[in-house]
């Protein structure tokens, strides 16, 4: 494998070998909320809903925008994939400013 991905592996990647490997080690993840935290482009969180997540929050450092769900759909679909037809309302993005989690405990 080469060390820099052409886009089409990238994608790949993301949508296929993350979430199978998150899977592999966490189980089923089958109707459960997923925190995924330095979620980046969202493209493996994508991958996570199509192994059944009920919602995945995306949450990073990089400004990328409450549209970053719509671009990881638009650029998964550019590559072949099927984004699940909910996953606008199954995914959210939240910026972190790397030191006060913008989140709720618990």
């Amino acid at each position: 494998m080469p060390f820099l991905l052409d886009s089409a592996e990238w994608v790949k990647t993301r949508m296929e070998y993350i979430p199978a490997e998150t899977a592999s080690h966490l189980g089923d993840i089958s109707n459960t909320e997923v925190l995924d935290v330095g979620c980046g482009d969202m493209l493996a969180d994508l991958g996570l809903l199509t192994l059944g997540a009920k919602h995945v929050t995306g949450i990073d450092i990089q400004s990328r925008g409450e549209d970053t769900p719509v671009q990881a759909a638009r650029t998964a679909a550019a590559a072949g994939y099927q984004p699940a037809e909910d996953y606008a309302v199954r995914m959210s993005y939240v910026r972190y400013d790397g030191q006060t989690c913008p989140l709720p405990d618990n």
